[in-house]
């Protein structure tokens, strides 16, 4: 084997050092900024694999760090969102400087173990990673060369599955059978990398012979040709196409089985297969969702009301992580009376209307049913009335809008309301 020498161009290049023998260390950054010079890096963690381990990469074997901050420096709090840190973690959390000198003897050590010159560094989103670790180099370390050469998974995925709709960590991992926890942190990240990286050499081995290091960096210094495909989805045309028409529930999955997404139609044929239509414009995390669903599941049901009950049942039960609006802690489904008036979270003989997902809809249109009399609008100069019809100060909805509004509604209930009590 071979010590790792400059080939004129900046690379590092060692010819028999086979990938799948290569020993290198995952990482993983959360930050308050995605500058650097705006923000700083509040959680870092790492772990070292190589591909003679059977399972690869697991928690217990990833080093994760909270990092203090500098007096004044607050998490934002979107991050605490997203990662659920608190400032008080920090508070209470390691030295940046001990944390990137731990750090370094890791690179070292595993430089050393591959008679490499530098540390091969395995990022997911390293485009991103990568300013914060020069960063911290350049702060605590500049006497030294930068001690890693990084590789991107993601820009490997980018040429490896040029078609597919989505590939972050969570879509990567997920299209190849790994699930990633909701919360952004260090920990899971990198077990995610890790589980992504070593799925990716098997492809390169598989799809383009590419085995060693060598190989992979002349690979990458190719320039990436246009594949003029259009997207392609994981979830073959034929599990699909082969969907009842009939009302009932889809659940979507990944190749190892978890629930992605739980949803209910009145046709799931149609419902299903809009996913897939080129017109159709998918926020970010439904596109990220349909990355990694490659399996199907429907429940065919008597009538939309009771596939809507079935939906909400099974997204309490399964708590599927691309569903919102009806998962656990968040928001319950609800039944009203044909007055309006009165609620209940099952449906019973009384408060059979819905199943609705919030309670202050129907009890504002309560309120307009009390106050709204032909050829009358509410008092608009009544504050008390127009906070309970949830209408902003200042604006004073026109009669005819009021009325519409309340006929659509009772129009897409009408067989479920005694009609004598729902004049305006």
């Amino acid at each position: 084997m071979q010590y790792c020498k400059n080939s004129g161009n900046g690379r590092c290049v060692v010819p028999d050092m086979k990938l799948e023998k290569l020993v290198v260390l995952f990482l993983d950054c959360q930050t308050t900024n995605s500058n650097p010079k705006k923000g700083n890096v509040i959680e870092i963690g790492w772990a070292c694999s190589n591909f003679s381990r059977d399972n690869g990469v697991d928690a217990t074997s990833v080093n994760s760090y909270l990092l203090k901050q500098p007096v004044g420096h607050e998490i934002p709090e979107r991050i605490h969102t997203i990662t659920g840190i608190r400032r008080d973690e920090v508070d209470a959390g390691h030295e940046p400087r001990e944390v990137w000198s731990q750090l370094l003897s890791a690179a070292d050590e595993i430089a050393r173990l591959n008679r490499f010159n530098k540390c091969p560094l395995v990022i997911h989103y390293a485009k991103f990673e990568t300013p914060f670790l020069i960063h911290l180099h350049t702060k605590y370390s500049a006497a030294r060369g930068f001690p890693f050469k990084i590789i991107c998974t993601h820009v490997l995925a980018k040429r490896l599955f040029p078609e597919l709709p989505r590939r972050s960590l969570r879509a990567m991992a997920g299209y190849l059978g790994y699930s990633v926890g909701q919360a952004r942190r260090c920990r899971d990240h990198v077990v995610a990398t890790a589980f992504v990286w070593q799925a990716l050499v098997r492809v390169l081995k598989e799809r383009l012979c590419i085995t060693t290091f060598e190989k992979l960096q002349q690979w990458l210094d190719q320039p990436m040709l246009s594949t003029g495909r259009e997207r392609t989805y994981p979830m073959a045309r034929e599990t699909r196409r082969d969907v009842p028409d009939k009302p009932g529930v889809y659940r979507m999955l990944r190749s190892n089985g978890d629930v992605l997404y739980v949803g209910k139609a009145s046709s799931l044929k149609k419902r299903v297969n809009s996913y897939f239509r080129r017109s159709c414009r998918h926020p970010e995390h439904i596109l990220e969702m349909l990355s990694q669903a490659k399996q199907l599941d429907v429940t065919v049901t008597e009538s939309v009301l009771e596939a809507a009950i079935l939906e909400s049942d099974e997204i309490k039960r399964l708590s599927p992580p691309y569903n919102v609006a009806l998962s656990k802690g968040q928001r319950d489904v609800w039944y009203c009376s044909p007055n309006l008036l009165e609620f209940s979270q099952t449906l019973t003989k009384r408060c059979r209307i819905g199943p609705l997902v919030s309670q202050d809809a129907v009890a504002r249109l309560a309120v307009i049913r009390q106050v709204v009399k032909k050829g009358n609008i509410p008092d608009v100069d009544d504050a008390r009335l127009m906070a309970a019809l949830g209408i902003p100060e200042g604006y004073t909805p026109d009669h005819e809008s009021t009325r519409a509004g309340f006929a659509a509604f009772l129009e897409k209930y009408a067989q479920q309301f005694d009609t004598e009590h729902t004049e305006l």
